[in-house]
């Protein structure tokens, strides 16, 4: 499980989770596109990264995403790796938000919300 910077509170903020307590999984993997990835999927922006695995039975699976599936965007900011879905996504769990994630199977994109939750 990948550590993440614990951020610190503004003064007369709310605390908020910490980012340790990280979420439980998605339900999905994902990794950095690659010039192989981007071919396959007929896409030729960069910006994304591509789901790798999906948990059966997951939310993420239930929600229709697949493997080859490409993430662009997280609630609406264009991801532009590995390290910056990442980062979206503990920023939004930090906050107690859902995930609004503009998804492409290199044909069609379509907005998809999960709600994740901390264990």
């Amino acid at each position: 499980m990948p550590s993440y910077p614990v951020s610190r509170n503004r003064p007369g903020e709310a605390p908020k989770r910490p980012l340790e307590e990280l979420p439980r999984p998605l339900g999905l993997t994902v990794q950095d596109l690659t010039p192989e990835v981007l071919e396959k999927s007929g896409l030729k922006d960069p910006t994304g990264v591509v789901i790798t695995k999906v948990a059966p039975g997951s939310e993420a699976a239930d929600k229709g995403l697949r493997e080859g599936y490409v993430i662009q965007e997280v609630n609406r900011r264009p991801v532009r790796g590995e390290q910056q879905f990442k980062e979206a996504v503990a920023a939004a769990l930090q906050e107690g938000r859902r995930l609004l994630l503009l998804v492409t199977n290199g044909r069609v994109s379509q907005y998809l919300v999960l709600n994740p939750t901390t264990e």
